[in-house]
């Protein structure tokens, strides 16, 4: 059954109880008017929550983070340099393998 239907049927309930199709009409507008101003509602209150649920997140975690720069920041600044990459065992251009 298609929405278009489902949203037929519901205009026609609502007619026949309000005694005519305006009557229905007004209705079922405004039923629908009062749903999606619901599903406003709780998209803003849902939204609110995750922004004042990351700022708690956040402020757990910074010191956390500031802790973790400033080890990195001593890591970089004390490390002994890199050791020197040790020699290849490169074949000279005039030397030639051979199976025997």
């Amino acid at each position: 059954m298609s929405l278009l239907a489902i949203f037929g049927a519901i205009v026609v309930i609502a007619s026949i109880k309000e005694g005519s199709i305006a009557g229905g009409g007004a209705f079922v507008d405004h039923w629908a008017g009062k749903g999606v101003q619901a599903v406003k509602d709780l998209w803003s209150e849902a939204t609110a929550g995750t922004e004042e649920a990351a700022d708690a997140v956040a402020e757990e975690v910074q010191p956390a983070v500031d802790a973790a720069a400033e080890a990195g920041q001593e890591a970089t600044t004390t490390a002994p340099p890199p050791a020197a990459a040790p020699p290849t065992m490169a074949k000279k251009a005039n030397q030639t393998s051979s199976p025997l």
